[in-house]
């Protein structure tokens, strides 16, 4: 869980794919991390063990806006050179 790293590297993948012709680039739910919408199915009287988790995920969730979204919009929208 690299909040900076996972977004350079779908940065890295979005200009590979934009000189390969790509128009569109699509990643898998979990490319970036984030706080998972799991954790309110969990029952209260369960989530004590999960708490150490919790924290982790909460500290290197990204946020939306913000800096790493904002990185991720503007290199979609680089023009690719030929």
């Amino acid at each position: 869980m690299d909040p900076g790293a996972s977004v350079e590297k779908a940065c890295r993948v979005i200009e590979e794919r934009g000189a390969s012709g790509a128009k569109i680039t699509d990643f898998p739910d979990g490319i970036l991390p984030e706080y998972p919408l799991w954790t309110w199915f969990i029952p209260p009287v369960k989530t004590h063990p999960l708490c150490e988790i919790y924290a982790i995920l909460r500290e290197n969730s990204v946020s939306i806006p913000g800096s790493a979204t904002d990185l991720l919009f503007t290199v979609a929208k680089m023009p690719v050179s030929s």
